[in-house]
């Protein structure tokens, strides 16, 4: 157990020693398992975050450098001015994100649970972003049904709005989105 808690995700304690530990060395052996798994996917997560990262402050730069060129038109300068407005924001919206990620990250016990309809919550949160769904003229269908799960309902609201904002983004224009459960 000391290994593991010294960040030895790989230890395996041996399940066939006694009847008496077979249990409880499955479920040690269960839970490294699984702290390994979520490593891996914070690792890549750091990976593609970093890209996502590195991308918009590229294009700022690179359209800042522009803005200081007394050769480019006045509409271009508007241009790159409204691109440097926009990756500005999208670079808000990362660091916001992960902020988030790492308070969800650091709680060990989920607080302010309820009995969350996800069908009416999911519905809810498209209703909230057809603005974006009508901007990229997506056809979208919403088949529901009806499920109730304990939880807290502001941090599920924004796995949902990530998921279907993600949906979006990555729907080409004039696509089908299909939404159920």
């Amino acid at each position: 157990m000391q290994k593991v808690a010294d960040g030895d995700l790989k230890v395996r304690l041996p399940e066939k020693s006694s009847r008496l530990l077979k249990k409880p060395f499955e479920k040690f052996n269960k839970m490294a398992a699984e702290l390994d798994s979520t490593e891996l996917l914070k690792e890549d997560f750091v990976s593609q975050f970093s890209h996502e990262f590195k991308t918009p402050i590229s294009s700022i730069n690179g359209f800042a450098n522009l803005l200081t060129d007394k050769n480019v038109p006045v509409a271009k300068k508007e241009e790159y001015a409204k691109i440097i407005a926009e990756e500005s924001a999208r670079l808000s919206k990362l660091s916001g994100q992960v902020m988030m990620l790492t308070n969800l990250e650091n709680r060990s016990i989920v607080t302010k649970k309820e009995d969350v309809e996800i069908d009416e919550e999911l519905r809810k949160t498209v209703i909230s972003l057809l603005p974006a769904i009508e901007a990229k003229k997506l056809d979208y269908e919403l088949n529901l049904t009806k499920l109730t799960y304990y939880t807290n309902p502001e941090l599920l609201k924004e796995v949902w709005i990530n998921l279907i904002n993600n949906s979006i983004k990555f729907t080409p224009e004039g696509g089908y989105d299909f939404f159920g459960m």
